[in-house]
């Protein structure tokens, strides 16, 4: 007879004690004045705790010599920072540390339906795990920045798009546009990704409805105004600010678009390529080594789910 050892791991426990740990690391480090921050984020949420919170008019003490508005992405974590700060008379790191922690902990539900939709529930619970135990999740997860927030609108995303490809109804589309429009101003690449993704969906399920093609387009379509709307916006408010020495503003300075957006020359060179692939795997898996899990997921799928192998990429 068999004794309990054979039993199998209680893999919601194991997420749990995922997520407290990546918790008490946020948390612990900002109790010992060692908190994980991003400067240019956490400076606009400590502003709106003393100011009224106004997402058009985002300010960095000190950022602009004439304290214009320092837009870049629509400053929604930062907004949820400040008022906590407002709330709990307390401008402690840590407070801001814990937003981004709840944020990213509303994305674990909706991750999981996607992983289960793609690959089964018991490979779902695998998935979510080595989520959670990505090194580059674990900092995006509490850090007081944007990064997480963005990560969980992109999931989102996902999330809704898979529900309008799956069920083919047009009530999950004004969500989908919704986190479309709220990826698309808060962090682009992030949601250029998302999309990518979101048509492989439609590839996977081999999916040849015009109509699930043009409600995913026009969700895109909308995004790309939205985006186009708020990137004016932003490049309007740069031009109150002060550059006594050089122009920051893209529309004035090829030298701006070369620096966020490259050349082709750039975009073809085999180390760029190299150097990129070579840091998604180390921030991805944590050790090289680990990136034949991935090689061997995309070779050999497993038996009978034409779309596991694509989950990975996801």
């Amino acid at each position: 007879m068999q004794n309990n050892g054979n039993k199998a791991l209680n893999l919601p426990s194991l997420i749990a004690v995922l997520f407290t740990l990546i918790a008490a690391y946020h948390l612990g480090n900002a109790l010992v004045g060692k908190s994980l921050y991003r400067p240019q984020h956490l400076g606009t949420a400590l502003e709106y705790a003393h100011t009224p919170i106004n997402l058009l008019k985002p300010v960095i003490w000190g950022f602009n010599a004439n304290e214009t508005p320092t837009l870049q992405e629509l400053p929604v974590w930062q907004a949820a920072a400040g008022l906590v700060f407002k709330i709990l008379g307390s401008t402690w790191y840590g407070w801001a540390n814990l937003v981004s922690l709840i944020f990213f902990a509303t994305a674990l539900w909706p991750f999981f339906q996607l992983a289960r939709q793609y690959v089964g529930q018991r490979a779902a619970w695998w998935t979510l795990a080595f989520f959670l135990a990505q090194p580059l999740i674990v900092i995006y997860a509490g850090r007081a920045a944007t990064d997480g927030f963005c990560l969980v609108v992109v999931i989102w995303f996902l999330f809704f798009a898979d529900r309008m490809i799956q069920t083919g109804q047009l009530r999950w589309w004004l969500p989908l546009v919704l986190f479309a429009c709220l990826g698309a101003v808060s962090k682009l690449p992030f949601f250029m990704v998302a999309g990518l993704v979101a048509v492989s969906m439609l590839i996977v399920k081999r999916e040849r409805s015009l109509r699930l093609w043009a409600l995913l387009a026009g969700a895109g379509a909308v995004a790309a105004v939205v985006f186009m709307g708020w990137s004016h916006y932003c490049d309007s408010m740069a031009a109150l600010a002060e550059y006594p020495y050089t122009e920051l503003r893209l529309s004035r300075n090829p030298f701006m678009v070369w620096w966020f957006f490259g050349d082709l020359q750039m975009r073809l060179s085999p180390g760029i390529w190299i150097k990129g692939s070579w840091r998604f795997l180390d921030a991805t898996l944590g050790s090289l080594p680990f990136a034949v899990i991935l090689l061997a997921a995309l070779i050999r799928p497993e038996t009978g789910s034409r779309s596991s192998g694509c989950w990975p990429l996801f």
